[in-house]
């Protein structure tokens, strides 16, 4: 049990240093991190987290999930290809609101090729889902979530149709 730890510990380590070398390098040409600050201007935001994981550190993540004995989410994960995050903080709206930069941001989007699936509005905050269909086995979904305190941008790849269908088929209750 200890060595299972031990060697849980050191992938973890791998993957989180894994992950913050390729944020630097692949977060800079996730271009649709770049086209959302972009479309938000003159606001101005400080990043706060950037995480891009690809197949590799996922197949890695994989193998960590493994050693719990977890085989229902591990065979979830497998059908993830890449995960990238975005976090920001919000340093100036600068006369931009939330609606009119969630606006310019819609626009971009859908000019990319992205359909808005999910939308969901309040006075100082809107959440949007997108989703893109890449190829016969890749779909992917863009989280943007824009406040006058944050921006956080998600997107998820992969074979998302089948991860779709079973919480379709068993779907998470939440109690407030």
């Amino acid at each position: 049990m200890k060595r299972t730890v031990v060697i849980g510990v050191i992938a973890a380590g791998i993957i989180l240093c894994g992950a913050v070398v390729s944020s630097i390098a692949a977060f800079t040409s996730f271009n649709l991190t770049g086209d959302i600050l972009e479309q938000l201007e003159p606001a101005e935001f400080k990043s706060v987290l950037k995480l891009n994981l690809g197949n590799g550190s996922l197949s890695l993540l994989r193998g960590i999930i493994g050693l719990a004995d977890d085989a229902d989410d591990l065979e979830q994960l497998a059908n993830i290809k890449s995960l990238k995050l975005g976090v920001f903080e919000t340093t100036a709206m600068n006369d931009l609101n939330v609606h009119q930069g969630m606006k310019r941001i819609r626009n971009r989007l859908e000019t990319a090729g992205w359909d808005l699936f999910i939308k969901a509005v309040e006075p100082d905050e809107s959440v949007q889902i997108f989703f893109h269909v890449d190829d016969e086995d890749t779909i992917s979904l863009l989280l943007v979530v824009l406040s006058n305190e944050e921006l956080v941008v998600a997107e998820i790849g992969g074979n998302l149709e089948q991860i779709i269908k079973d919480s379709l088929h068993d779907p998470v209750v939440l109690d407030f």
